[in-house]
Order: C-alpha cells, then sequence, then structure tokens
C-alpha cells in the first residue's frame, strides 16, 4: 500500500463508554466538550465524519442540473487546514456553502465519495465551492482515501464518528490511534451510543496505553496507540 494518512479515532465519552449527549447539562461535560473540539482541530490536518452524523436534512432542487454529465474526476479545494472531510459514498448531502463552522474555524468541505453518484450532485458541489474526492467505483475504498488524503498534504485524519463509520476503520486495520475525552458520569443506559460498532459481528482489537492525562473538572484524556 502506498503512504497513507494517519487515523485518530477522537471521541467525547462517559465512564461507559457512551455517548455524553446524556450529561448535557452537566458543566463539566461542557467543559470537557470544549476540550474536546479543540483536538479535533489540532490533532491532524483534517477532520472528518461519517454522512450520517454530518446529516443536516438540507433539500436542494436538483432539477436544473438534470441531462448535463459530469466527469467522474477528483476536485480537491485547497483551503486553510484542517479540512472537513465528509464520507458520504453515494453523495446524499447537500450543502448551502463550501465550509463548515467548527468551534473557531471555517474548514473547507471535502466530500468522500464512489463513484455511484449522480452527475446532478457533482453539479450541485461545483456549484457550491465543496471539493471531492472518489475512494472507489460502487465499494468505498478506506485505503484508498487515506492515500488520496495522504497526497494531498494530509499526515493525520482525525476521525470523529459516528460508532458505523469508526468500526468499518477498525475492522480493516486502519486505527492507529484512539483518542478519548471521557467525561465523570455515567450514561445509565444498554442501549445507548457507543464509539465504536455494527450490527455485525466484530473482532476484538487490542491497543496499548500511551497517555492518561487529567485535563480538569474531573476530565480526563486517554490516548492508546497499536
Amino acid at each position: 500500500m502506498a503512504e497513507r494518512a494517519k487515523v485518530i479515532v477522537h471521541m467525547f465519552v462517559t465512564i461507559d463508554g457512551k455517548s455524553t449527549e446524556y450529561l448535557e447539562k452537566s458543566k463539566d461535560a461542557r467543559f470537557g466538550g470544549v476540550v474536546y473540539d479543540q483536538f479535533v482541530l489540532t490533532l491532524g490536518e483534517a477532520w472528518g465524519c461519517g454522512r450520517a452524523t454530518f446529516d443536516s436534512h438540507k433539500k436542494v432542487d436538483l432539477s436544473k442540473y438534470a441531462d448535463k454529465p459530469h466527469e467522474k474526476k477528483d476536485s480537491f479545494k485547497e483551503g486553510n487546514t484542517p479540512y472537513c472531510i465528509a464520507i458520504d459514498r453515494y453523495g446524499k448531502l447537500r450543502y448551502s456553502k463550501p465550509t463548515m463552522h467548527y468551534g473557531p474555524s471555517d474548514c473547507q468541505i471535502i466530500e468522500a465519495l464512489t463513484e455511484n453518484v449522480s452527475p446532478e450532485v457533482l453539479h450541485h458541489y461545483d456549484e457550491i465551492g465543496v471539493g471531492y474526492i472518489f475512494c472507489g467505483k460502487d465499494d468505498f475504498d478506506m485505503e484508498l482515501f487515506l492515500e488520496k488524503l495522504y497526497a494531498h498534504g494530509i499526515k493525520t485524519f482525525v476521525l470523529c464518528g459516528g460508532a458505523n463509520i469508526n468500526q468499518e476503520f477498525m475492522k480493516k486495520d486502519l486505527v492507529d490511534e484512539i483518542s478519548l475525552i471521557m467525561v465523570p458520569g455515567v450514561s445509565g443506559t444498554r442501549n445507548g451510543i457507543t464509539s465504536f460498532g455494527s450490527e455485525e459481528p466484530g473482532e476484538p482489537k487490542l491497543f496499548k496505553l500511551k497517555e492518561v492525562k487529567d485535563i480538569g473538572h474531573n476530565c480526563v484524556r486517554l490516548r492508546y496507540t497499536k
């Protein structure tokens, strides 16, 4: 395999490893959220999520692009790092601007697609100024995706969920590091949202503890590497 971007899965979790949405009223959890966001923007040259995490259900009329062909060729929009990468196999996301506002940053959006995307969607992305790269014909090729990021100067990609896309990278042995901001609370639910997991049976993966750091407000940062 050619050189590829390093992958850090970075998540914001409770003591029992669930989503922090159950503790949103906690002052400690809000503090942890600020620290989490700071790491999202500083751990790598790009951060991103799966389609479901980004989906705002925005509607766009694509009829004006009907019957207009479009070449399936990468259109990477250069911008200030970190880039915002949307892993969106079939181009289901719609936009009104080419950047994603996150904390103090406006991050250039890059769609990671397969070639199984309509010409109308590509015309929409072109008009808005959203970049895109093709990572496979019908199935999403994660190795190719990381190789293309590296070729565009992205040495580290920060993957921020959800659980399904995190698990897909894990199954392919493409997760190099796990970074967790843990808040001082327990979700109290058996079926809550976790950092990794899918409906299919998974194979256990082992990591080594690299760092435990008290970040204040009863929160800790945990780092694990292969």
